[in-house]
């Protein structure tokens, strides 16, 4: 185990009844197992603040195993100020990433979606909008891939589906428009289209359901 990981570890263990019924530093907070995500509930109790000491950690590469949730509870804050951090942290890498960084990755399309669903972020909006256009990712031209994405038409098609679920997550009308625009199944190519037309349903009848009913009741109806 990582040195970082072993200290915080030991660091949960000594303070757990300390922090009962207390909110507990984000530092442990992000350290927990969810099987079922980050809980929305106990991730917005935290502040800008809290999202600042994050970001610190999310420069940390020995604590990989963490960035997920990192991402996902700067989301959930809705920290203006990370979106463009959040955005290259997308971006940068180079060669072969590990499964566990293109999981973080993946996490941090949904960070952006609820930073749109906490604030109405237009920057992250604009970002997921145009994330859904595959000639956006050819520009893009990333340089770094992961094993089970052989090549680029299908690592580029999992982002663009990975967009699609922050959009469908930020709950915001605009998203809908453009999920309808570029995700049709007519818009694809066989094998290659984004979505298929049920997976689209599900995902603008989720969007509008997020946008009537708030996120946080959404996900706690989900997770029961």
């Amino acid at each position: 185990m990582k040195a970082y990981m072993l200290a915080a570890s030991l660091c949960f263990l000594n303070s757990a009844v300390a922090w009962a019924g207390k909110l507990m530093p984000v530092e442990m907070f992000v350290q927990q197992a969810f099987p079922h995500g980050v809980p929305i509930n106990e991730a917005r109790k935290y502040g800008l603040a809290d999202s600042a000491r994050l970001l610190g950690l999310l420069r940390l590469q020995d604590n990989i195993e963490v960035h997920s949730n990192i991402l996902e509870t700067i989301g959930y804050i809705g920290d203006p100020v990370a979106t463009r951090r959040v955005i290259d942290y997308i971006h940068l890498g180079q060669g072969e990433i590990s499964t566990e960084s293109f999981r973080a990755k993946s996490n941090a399309f949904l960070c952006l979606g609820y930073m749109v669903n906490k604030t109405g972020n237009p920057v992250a909006l604009n970002y997921l909008v145009k994330s859904l256009d595959m000639a956006t990712w050819q520009a893009r031209n990333l340089q770094w891939r992961v094993a089970f994405l052989p090549d680029d038409v299908s690592h580029d098609l999992q982002l663009i589906r990975q967009a699609a679920v922050g959009l469908t997550l930020s709950g915001h009308p605009q998203a809908a428009i453009a999920m309808q625009q570029y995700l049709s199944p007519a818009k694809g190519d066989g094998d290659f289209a984004p979505a298929t037309n049920e997976m689209l349903q599900q995902m603008l009848r989720a969007n509008k359901e997020i946008g009537n009913k708030g996120l946080q009741s959404y996900m706690l109806d989900t997770h029961e």
